[in-house]
């Protein structure tokens, strides 16, 4: 075996346990968390897996991983995520409940909208984390607005979601999904500013709290009117 084929297996063998872990991952938090957990009465583990903040995160890391910097490809991996999540959330009601009660769901009012709804979500937080992706070195600016656009999205997004929809949502938990994100969201800036410097990262931080803003903003509009509201 000539280097040049081993760098090349090896590189294969990455991509190959990437997707796999992927595949593995949108299975649990769409497809087993969702059907299975809340029949469980662990509310706060249930607020944290069942969030669709869960399902940015993953298509988040999952395109930081896959992409690196290639935003196209990003894009690409996050809304394939996106269609991985909501594949195993009716395969897996399939599963438990039978056909008809995944069927029924589907095809009711929100179940091509939530499709869509997960793909483009995915496929937007897919673009970040490629620009998460990207090398510090030569890109530090580009990563850090990779980086804390999704601090600011996951790590305050459950914060907003709770203090505009507060008065709809189950309380049960609720503070436990919210510290929880809030936590990954302080890693996330945290590596920001320890791989781009400070000056990237602050350029990242005003950058992403704009765009931020649109995203959070965006799902709160497609909540009240195309989609229900859920935390």
């Amino acid at each position: 075996m000539t280097a040049c084929s081993g760098i090349i297996l090896d590189m294969t063998g990455r991509r190959m346990s990437s997707i796999a872990g992927a595949a593995l991952c949108a299975v649990l938090i769409g497809g087993v968390a969702q059907t299975y957990a809340w029949r469980w009465g662990v509310d706060p583990v249930t607020k944290v897996t069942n969030s669709q903040f869960a399902w940015l995160l993953l298509c988040f890391v999952v395109a930081w991983a896959w992409a690196r910097g290639r935003v196209l490809s990003g894009i690409v991996a996050g809304g394939l995520t996106g269609v991985g999540l909501i594949a195993s959330y009716y395969c897996v009601q399939w599963f438990a409940d039978g056909w008809h009660s995944a069927a029924s769901q589907f095809s009711g009012t929100y179940g091509l909208a939530w499709t869509v709804a997960a793909t483009g979500g995915g496929a937007l937080v897919g673009g970040l984390g490629a620009l998460a992706g990207s090398a510090a070195e030569t890109k530090p600016t580009q990563q850090a607005v990779g980086l804390m656009t999704a601090a600011l999205i996951v790590g305050l997004g459950p914060l907003v979601w709770f203090m505009a929809n507060g008065d709809v949502l189950r309380k049960d938990g609720i503070w436990v999904a919210i510290a929880f994100y809030g936590a990954v969201g302080v890693l996330l800036g945290t590596l920001a500013l320890r791989k781009c410097g400070i000056s990237a990262a602050m350029r990242g931080l005003g950058l992403g709290a704009m765009a931020s803003s649109v995203v959070l903003a965006g799902l709160l509009v497609l909540q009240s009117t195309v989609l229900y509201t859920t935390f």
